[in-house]
């Protein structure tokens, strides 16, 4: 449970820091604002189950790069390090159809909503054991 509480803080950290990225690259335009619980988010089964493939590539990328960072105390490798998995994380959003800021979005919505979050909880457990076999 911790391992898994710790991953999704490093997913949540990288994907502020891609988008602060993706802010940068857009002349700092102003985020939309969340939706509220009035403002539901309606996410379909094909938006899911994307999600569900770019977090389970997500957690192989934090897995493959983590590693490196916590063996240097170069804080210049560190930072190249990092660069390198942000620009990972950004190539796979981008693959599987999501900008940091949707993907940060249905990230929010799937954890305020419990049956979204168990459907998502299967379908990530579904990727991870395809990404085994």
């Amino acid at each position: 449970m911790k391992k898994f509480l710790l991953r999704n803080i490093l997913i949540s950290v990288l994907i502020g820091l891609l988008g602060l990225w993706v802010a940068t690259e857009t002349g700092g335009q102003e985020p939309l604002p969340e939706p509220s619980g009035g403002q539901r988010t309606l996410i379909s089964n094909e938006r899911l189950e994307e999600f569900a493939k770019a977090y389970v590539k997500i957690n192989d990328i934090i897995a493959t790069y983590e590693p490196p960072t916590n063996d240097t105390q170069d804080r210049e490798q560190v930072r190249k390090i990092q660069q390198g998995a942000v620009d990972k994380i950004h190539e796979t959003l981008q693959t599987h159809g999501f900008t940091a800021e949707a993907f940060r979005r249905i990230f929010t919505v799937v954890n305020a909503d419990d049956d979204l979050l168990r459907k998502l909880l299967k379908l990530i457990d579904n990727e991870r054991r395809k990404a085994q076999s």
